[in-house]
């Protein structure tokens, strides 16, 4: 599954397993079918047969099953009325096509419900695209389709050209050789008295270097994952052909990408109807909901283009408005898939915790692996600053102390203070899903990561629920992961309505109270040194569950 691999479809995407769901789960949960049977939905959802030359043009072939359906080229498309005026032919490569979703997930059925809904049964969505094919198919395919008065074609592409190999183009004559190919396709609808529109689908190097998303999957390839890249590698130095991989079309030519600038500029003078989907994905979100690796999409992208393209080409009263509406749909989007049952009902569970309680609030949220004096003098220091404060403690199981024990001792070390309420923080906060860097803090200390994830979800979910403007933490001078996040918190909880109060370290003998330092005590069975760090409740927990 390496990103460079993606091109390929890499064995690994195809598979649903132990080792696979977790990245599932991010892409796909709250989608009813994917629910129901993730692993079936997954391994369905990347199947077809490929491609076939069918009337000089390059379309998919036949093939049926509970999630893909495509008849003489066509994908089908949900909900399609059965008497219309006009077709809109959705055209172009794998996005368009919808590889990795079901059919009532891709651009052409979340298009068709929505030109229903508005215009009953004037349009019918058709889709014609195909994995793999550049723009060098277009002319062929748009002369194959029954193309009349009216129709509208929408070729929705990260812009692609074939070009022989031999040839040396410079960036600027590849974008003049795709804008011929755009310009002939716009003429001859134009003679059909059809409209042309042509969509630009940013890939996510556009948008950003390396998303915390991808820099998570690739520290988490399985061994398993890892032996097929490095038979991939073998195969590929030895020039023989992968055999779990689909042969690839031969050709003398390679595949490449355009210049955006230069394409761009030549747009701008030309008379192709472009829309240019840049701008609706540059928003503060790590692309995770919708980008399965750098240029393929799970089913929220293709749902927010099919979004799109409806507002843009055929919602004329809101194009002015065209962002600010895709910016609260994409935003509707989000929370109405990743607000999985289980995230809904934690949020359910703060807001009757919280309900009736006067005052203002707070939040700390930490792991206490295990309590210490500094977890407990963080714990009075907040609670003096607030009416209602509220210590989530991590639930992720993925530290020296279970969570059960992590709890128990946390509730016990704060047993006499009144105002204070200990909670879990269920898998939405500080959790592998969240903010996997945490947990390798301890063996990776030179991690850079992006925590906007997890921090979004705070200030999103988690502090409306619980009514908290402030949330604590803990000066922090020996983790680098942790003092990372406090960095960023610094930047991102303001911005978003909530102050940041950073309470400096206690100190004990030998400098500044360390779990790190606590848990080697406990390990050498040390009680005098526990002592220095932990609370009488801590110690006599240890010793009751022998746990020391």
């Amino acid at each position: 599954f390496p990103f460079e691999l993606n091109f390929l479809d890499f064995p690994y995407p195809r598979s649903y397993s132990e080792e696979t769901s977790w990245f599932y789960d991010v892409l796909y949960a709250g989608l009813r079918k994917y629910d129901l049977n993730p692993k079936k939905y997954i391994e369905s959802v990347f199947q077809h047969n490929g491609l076939t030359l069918n009337g000089g043009a390059f379309v998919m072939q036949d093939y049926h099953s509970d999630y893909v359906n495509i008849t003489s080229g066509e994908r089908y498309t949900h909900n399609q009325p059965k008497t219309y005026e006009n077709d809109v032919y959705i055209v172009g490569s794998c996005i368009a096509y919808g590889d990795r979703c079901d059919d009532s997930s891709t651009i052409a059925s979340k298009l068709q419900g929505m030109l229903n809904k508005n215009y009953g049964d004037k349009y019918c969505v058709r889709n014609y695209a195909a994995i793999l094919v550049p723009i060098n198919n277009l002319i062929c395919l748009l002369k194959k389709l029954d193309i009349k008065s009216g129709d509208k074609i929408i070729f929705i592409d990260m812009p692609r050209i074939l070009v022989d190999a031999s040839c040396n183009y410079s960036s600027n004559q590849l974008a003049r050789i795709y804008m011929d190919f755009l310009e002939s396709a716009n003429e001859y609808c134009k003679d059909k008295d059809a409209e042309f529109f042509f969509m630009w689908i940013p890939v996510i190097s556009t948008l950003c270097n390396k998303s915390n998303f991808e820099i998570q999957i690739e520290k988490n390839i399985p061994p398993t994952i890892a032996k097929h890249k490095e038979k991939y590698n073998e195969f590929k130095a030895s020039g023989i052909l992968v055999p779990e991989l689909p042969a690839m079309p031969k050709t003398n030519g390679n595949i490449l990408g355009v210049s955006h600038s230069e394409l761009h500029s030549k747009l701008n003078l030309g008379s192709v109807s472009f829309i240019d989907l840049n701008p609706y994905f540059s928003m503060r979100h790590e692309y995770v909901e919708i980008y399965g690796d750098r240029s393929h999409m799970a089913f929220m992208g293709t749902q927010y283009i099919g979004y799109l393209i409806y507002d843009i080409i055929f919602n004329v009263n809101s194009i002015k408005n065209g962002y600010e509406n895709a910016v609260a749909y994409f935003d509707n989007l989000i929370e109405q898939y990743t607000l999985t049952d289980e995230f809904r009902e934690y949020l359910e569970n703060l807001n009757a915790i919280s309900n009736g309680k006067t005052g203002d609030a707070g939040i700390i949220v930490m792991n206490c692996n295990p309590f210490t004096k500094g977890h407990k003098y963080l714990i009075e220091t907040a609670a003096q600053q607030v009416s209602n404060l509220y210590v989530l403690v991590v639930e992720e199981d993925k530290s020296a102390f279970k969570f059960k024990d992590r709890f128990e001792m946390v509730k016990l070390g704060v047993s006499e203070i009144d105002n204070v309420t200990v909670l879990n923080s269920g898998r939405f906060v500080i959790s592998s899903l969240t903010f996997p860097e945490y947990f390798s803090k301890e063996t990776n200390k030179t991690t850079e990561f992006d925590a906007s994830n997890d921090l979004y979800n705070f200030c999103k979910y988690i502090a409306p629920a619980l009514k908290a403007k402030k949330r604590f933490v803990g000066e922090e001078p020996l983790d680098i992961v942790t003092n990372q996040y406090n960095e960023q918190m610094k930047k991102f909880l303001p911005e978003n309505g909530i102050e940041l109060i950073v309470v400096p370290r206690k100190e004990t003998t030998g400098g500044v109270i360390s779990a790190t330092r606590g848990r080697k005590y406990i390990s050498e069975n040390d009680l005098e040194g526990a002592k220095m760090i932990f609370p009488n409740s801590t110690i006599k927990y240890l010793q009751e569950h022998g746990l020391m």
